[in-house]
């Protein structure tokens, strides 16, 4: 993995430029002509290549001789301000956490010397604006062949699973001769796929107090896996594919909250573990911030106070 190069100032820069620097397939200096509205096709290819190859540092505003550092060809700020989005929209997919950061050189009227950071992503393979793929050989962007698109593409493949959303939170109220009697709350748990190859492997683990589970409701019991502590614990194994960007609802509850249960219900949380290949995921939610009444938090008043059911 290529790190990111920092510098605390356009001196800084140039220092490492004429005593550290040689030109690679990770670092390169290019002149400010790359920038110019008619070289976007070039600079998608450059940026794209380097990707592709691994990541790495360029240097745009200066010039090279062999493989070294030849001397600045300073870039004026203006011409640098959009350059990460012009990147962004000519380079498919996206490139998350490409960094630009702009070095002004003394003496050069607030001109300097753009430093692109390209990171490693696993994102790759990545297109140009020709719609064709390129990778970083040297000093030079080749034009990659089938073969080595699918080898990389099949390298980098990954789901990355996330808890989504928490949904249907407001609870459904219960009156007895207007006094409320019980809440019902009917919540629903997605998961979402944010990589870039299907997921198919995975468990949802979710730990609900359990004077609060209503057993009864079978898409819930049915998963029931043990007690812990307070916790009843269910577990849900993979039984669909997760493609990317797709959410999925991977488990409903039923929690039914009366007054002799508030205290639990004030001072416990729902406790999440994602299992994937990559690992474990936890989340944790505090019920009462989590669950409402009318999108109001749930207090010991509602239970004391008569309502007229409408």
């Amino acid at each position: 993995m290529t790190p990111c190069l920092c510098f605390d100032s356009g001196s800084g820069l140039l220092e490492y430029l004429h005593n550290g620097f040689v030109r690679s397939a990770r670092s390169d200096v290019f002149s400010p002509g790359i920038l110019h509205e008619k070289k976007r096709s070039v600079l998608s290819r450059m940026v794209s290549g380097c990707a592709n190859a691994g990541g790495g540092n360029y240097f745009i505003g200066g010039r090279t001789k062999g493989r070294k550092f030849a001397g600045t060809d300073p870039v004026a700020e203006s011409d640098t301000r959009f350059i990460k989005d012009i990147i962004l929209e000519h380079v498919f997919p996206e490139i998350n956490d490409l960094r630009v950061t702009f070095y002004p050189l003394e003496g050069h009227h607030g001109n300097g010397i753009l430093h692109l950071f390209i990171p490693d992503s696993h994102n790759k393979p990545f297109m140009a604006s020709d719609n064709r793929y390129y990778i970083r050989n040297g000093l030079r962007e080749l034009l990659m062949e089938e073969h080595q698109i699918r080898t990389l593409y099949r390298s980098v493949a990954a789901a990355d699973l996330e808890l989504a959303a928490v949904m249907n939170t407001n609870g459904i109220p219960e009156y007895n001769e207007g006094v409320l009697a019980e809440i019902r709350f009917y919540p629903k748990f997605l998961i979402r796929n944010n990589g870039n190859a299907p997921a198919t492997l995975y468990k949802f683990e979710i730990h609900i107090p359990t004077v609060l589970h209503d057993t009864g409701f079978t898409a819930l019991q049915n998963y029931f896996n043990r007690l812990e502590g307070v916790h009843s614990v269910f577990s849900f194994p993979s039984r669909s594919t997760i493609f990317q960007g797709e959410r999925f609802t991977v488990a409903e509850a039923k929690l039914s909250l009366c007054r002799e249960h508030l205290p639990v219900f004030m001072k416990q949380d729902i406790l999440i573990n994602l299992f994937t290949e990559q690992g474990v995921k936890p989340y944790v939610f505090r019920l009462h911030e989590t669950f409402t009444l009318d999108r109001k938090p749930v207090s010991d008043e509602l239970f004391t106070s008569i309502k007229q059911l409408k």
